[in-house]
C-alpha cells in the first residue's frame, strides 16, 4: 500500500485545464496523497502579470551565448518558468525540509513512495538538494549510485538532464531558485537541471535522481507547453523502466503512441552512454 508522503504536495495545473486536474486528483486520491493545486501560469495573463517582466531576451541571450534552438525561450517555456518559480517561493515559506512537486500529468508508479523519499531525502547531502522523481539525463557517475528502497537507486547525473514532471526541493534549494529569479530574472529554462554549455542549475543546487524513475508523465495527455508555444505537439517521457533517456524505451505521443522497441533501444543507449546501472542482487 503506498503510504502518503509526509511532506506538503503541490500540483502545478493551469485552472482553466478542469479535465487535467480531475485526472490527477482521481490519481492521488486513490494513493491518499493529500495534495494542494498550484494554479499554473496562464499566457493568457501575459499582458497583465507582472512576473513576466522577469524575462528579458538580451539578457537571457547574454547569458547563454551557446543557446541556438531558437534563439530564446519560447513563452510557453516562460510561463513553465514562472509556474515553478512559484512552487519554489511557497516551498521557502513554507517551513518544511522538502516539498514534492509535481505537474498535472504525473503518474505515480511505486508503492513504497514514502519510504522511497525518505531515504533519499537523507541520502541527499549535497548544499540545496534537489531529487529528480521524473527525469531524461544522458548519464551519470556509476560510483554514485546509492541504493534506495527496492531496485531503485539515488545517482548523481553528470551529463544533460532536465524534466520537472515530479521532484523533490529542498528548502534551501526552494530560496535558491527564487532568489535567482527575483535578482537575475529568468536567464534559463527551468528544466535545465544540467545543461553544459549554458547557464544551467548545477552551478547553485546539488541534483540528485532517482532511477528508475517512480514517477511518470502521462502520454496520453498533450504537452501544456507545446500547446502555449513550443514546436510540436508531443509529450516526451521514459517508459515502464526508465533509467535515462536513450537507453530505456521512449514513447513520443502526439496524435498516437509509438513505443520503439525496448530491448534494442537499452542496448544502443547502454553502448552510447558512459552510465550503466549497477547489478541488482541476486536473490
Amino acid at each position: 500500500m503506498n503510504t502518503p508522503p509526509r511532506l506538503p504536495v503541490l500540483v502545478i495545473s493551469l485552472r482553466r485545464a478542469p479535465v487535467r486536474r480531475e485526472q490527477v486528483r482521481g490519481r492521488l486520491d486513490a494513493l491518499g496523497i493529500p495534495f494542494t493545486f498550484l494554479d499554473a501560469t496562464d499566457l493568457r495573463d501575459a499582458g497583465t502579470d507582472p512576473d513576466f517582466r522577469r524575462y528579458d531576451r538580451a539578457r537571457f541571450m547574454a547569458h547563454n551565448p551557446g543557446y541556438r534552438k531558437k534563439d530564446h525561450l519560447a513563452p510557453g517555456e516562460i510561463a513553465c518558468a514562472l509556474s515553478h518559480y512559484r512552487a519554489a517561493r511557497i516551498a521557502a515559506a513554507s517551513g518544511h525540509p522538502w516539498t514534492l512537486i509535481l505537474e498535472d500529468d504525473a503518474v505515480i508508479r511505486t508503492p513504497r513512495l514514502d519510504e522511497l523519499i525518505s531515504a533519499a531525502t537523507r541520502l541527499a547531502t549535497g548544499p540545496r538538494p534537489v531529487i529528480l522523481l521524473n527525469s531524461w539525463c544522458r548519464g551519470a557517475h556509476s560510483p554514485s549510485a546509492r541504493r534506495l528502497p527496492g531496485d531503485a537507486r539515488l545517482i548523481r547525473p553528470n551529463r544533460e538532464t532536465m524534466l520537472t514532471g515530479g521532484y523533490l526541493l529542498s528548502a534551501d534549494a526552494a530560496r535558491a531558485i527564487a532568489a535567482d529569479i527575483e535578482t537575475a530574472g529568468i536567464i534559463r529554462g527551468i528544466d535545465w537541471w544540467i545543461a553544459p554549455g549554458l547557464s544551467d542549475w548545477s552551478h547553485l543546487l546539488s541534483i540528485y535522481a532517482v532511477k528508475p524513475d517512480p514517477i511518470l508523465q502521462d502520454a496520453e495527455l498533450p504537452s501544456m507547453i507545446a500547446a502555449a508555444g513550443r514546436p510540436g505537439g508531443g509529450n516526451l517521457h521514459a517508459g515502464t523502466d526508465p533509467w535515462f533517456g536513450p537507453g530505456a524505451g521512449l514513447v513520443w505521443s502526439r496524435r498516437k503512441w509509438y513505443r520503439l522497441p525496448r530491448n534494442l533501444l537499452t542496448l544502443l543507449g547502454r553502448r552510447l552512454l558512459d552510465y550503466r546501472p549497477p547489478p541488482r542482487p541476486r536473490p
